[in-house]
């Protein structure tokens, strides 16, 4: 009870670890009935660690710890890093070349709108923008990324399984109800950041 402060961290390296066995599932050429639930694993990771992060933190007692010193950077990374692999596998592990092309258009067009708000962040600033601007481009990056990277991955992924159509309407409901909840959960944040 009293190390809580390392859940959020041990919830990021099984994002990562999850996008690894994505990749592992690509080469192997794995059925998209058992990649999704890497994907799903890995995205409820990305999706408690940020509120395990902000309600357990660290203690301030002057210790280093080397792998919080970019957190940010490294919960971004390991967020591009499990879309990536979702999108490898759905171009390189499926047998569905539709599916294939429509991650591609998906991932690429996702991509390219975060790293322009990304850019107009990094290289306009704060200073310039404005807070209230500011925060609505890092809004919108969040939710782009949110809403087309990880619900469209999972619609992909769904849509690429070779389940009946009552079963994929099934999962797409489900996964609607839980993005929904999880939207829900994290609304005051978005409201607020």
């Amino acid at each position: 009870m009293k190390r809580l402060y390392y859940l959020a961290d041990a919830l990021t390296l099984c994002e990562v670890i999850a996008g690894f066995i994505l990749l592992g599932m690509t080469f192997t050429k794995m059925p998209a009935e058992y990649a999704i639930w890497a994907f799903v694993l890995g995205e409820l990771c990305d999706a408690f660690d940020g509120p395990c992060a902000r309600r357990w933190s660290y203690p301030n007692d002057g210790k280093v710890r080397w792998w919080r010193v970019h957190v940010k950077t490294i919960e971004h990374l390991s967020d591009i890093f499990l879309a990536i692999t979702c999108m490898v596998y759905l171009f390189f592990g499926t047998s569905n070349p539709d599916i294939a092309c429509y991650a591609v258009y998906l991932g690429t067009t996702i991509i390219v709108i975060c790293s322009s708000v990304e850019l107009i962040l990094i290289y306009v600033g704060e200073d310039t923008l404005g807070v209230k601007l500011t925060t609505c481009l890092i809004l919108v990056r969040r939710w782009i990324y949110v809403f087309g990277g990880i619900a469209g991955g999972i619609l992909l992924l769904i849509f690429a399984t070779n389940w009946s159509t009552i079963s994929k309407l099934a999962a797409i409901g489900t996964g609607i109800s839980i993005g929904l909840g999880l939207f829900i959960y994290k609304l005051d944040r978005a409201l607020n950041p």
